[in-house]
């Protein structure tokens, strides 16, 4: 019987990603931006990308802004920590259009943006909770790979704040 202590719980801002090695809570809030979780079931680590729109193809605007950009840099990030392709699960959520009547939908293009990314690096895509009018608080266990989505009418400035007290979580 092996204790997952999670020791760390991290708010991953829009544009950023991050990756743990050790067991930590990874939590953002989504909008029309996507997100891309992968955990490696071998080693059991992952990481998030939090990006705001699909593309860019100016190598001097590079960042994890943009999907393309931060999905092949999580996936690096991940393998430089000796992950296999073939060990790693992915997972796209939020790309929500909470005006339906703005067309095309960034949130659309977000999610399409990770699924091509993805696949372009061989990653199996898990589960995907995209689209839609409703904002999503996530949170991530890099130690077991559960995700948790909370969908919310509206997005406040409070739901970008980790709830306090921290705390641990023993698993099995």
């Amino acid at each position: 019987m092996s204790k997952n202590i999670v020791k760390n719980d991290f708010l991953l801002h829009p544009g950023h990603l991050y990756v743990a090695v050790e067991p930590t809570l990874i939590r953002c809030v989504l909008g029309t931006c996507a997100a891309v979780v992968i955990w490696d079931r071998r080693l059991a680590i992952g990481g998030m990308a939090h990006f705001m729109s699909p593309r860019t193809k100016d190598r001097t605007k590079a960042t994890p802004r943009f999907g393309n950009v931060a999905t092949a840099a999580l996936v690096r990030i991940l393998k430089s920590k000796g992950s296999r392709p073939q060990d790693l699960e992915a997972q796209i959520l939020g790309g929500a259009h909470p005006h339906a009547a703005e067309k095309p939908y960034l949130g659309d293009d977000n999610v399409k943006a990770a699924q091509r990314s993805l696949k372009r690096a061989g990653i199996n895509i898990v589960s995907e909770d995209t689209g839609g009018m409703r904002g999503r608080k996530v949170v991530f266990d890099t130690s077991t790979g559960h995700t948790g989505v909370l969908k919310v009418q509206t997005i406040r400035r409070g739901d970008w704040y980790p709830l306090e007290p921290r705390f641990q979580r023993i698993s099995d």
